[in-house]
């Protein structure tokens, strides 16, 4: 039985359909999950921040480090700079990774949200 089409032959260019089109897929083939995903992320949602989220946990939950943290940094950088999901999944994302010092995480979070200046009204 089939669901639903493939997104891309509808010209789908939101997230939410192709975030379900991929949870279907991954459990029953996980190479086509991968390959829609990187099309969802490469052509078809490639400016939408919460799209190259999903992308980057995708990414990391089948062990693409490198490529998970580079959706990470397009996000932070480009995309959405100080957007606060981003950047709280960014350094979680770390934390798994190689942090575990506190130290490191506040550097993190400084990072990508610059405190505001407190010079007054």
């Amino acid at each position: 039985m089939v669901l639903w089409d493939d997104p891309s032959l509808n010209g789908c260019v939101c997230a939410d359909f192709w975030a379900r089109y991929i949870r279907f897929l991954e459990p029953r083939e996980p190479e086509a999950a991968k390959n829609a995903m990187l099309r969802a992320q490469g052509i078809h949602c490639k400016v939408q921040p919460e799209m190259q989220l999903l992308a980057a946990r995708f990414l990391e939950r089948h062990g693409d480090i490198a490529a998970a943290r580079a959706a990470y940094e397009l996000v932070l950088s480009k995309l959405a700079p100080g957007l606060v999901s981003a950047v709280l999944a960014c350094a979680n994302f770390e934390r798994r990774q190689v942090c575990h010092s506190g130290t490191t995480l506040y550097l993190h979070y400084t990072y990508y949200l610059p405190l505001p200046d407190t010079d007054g009204p």
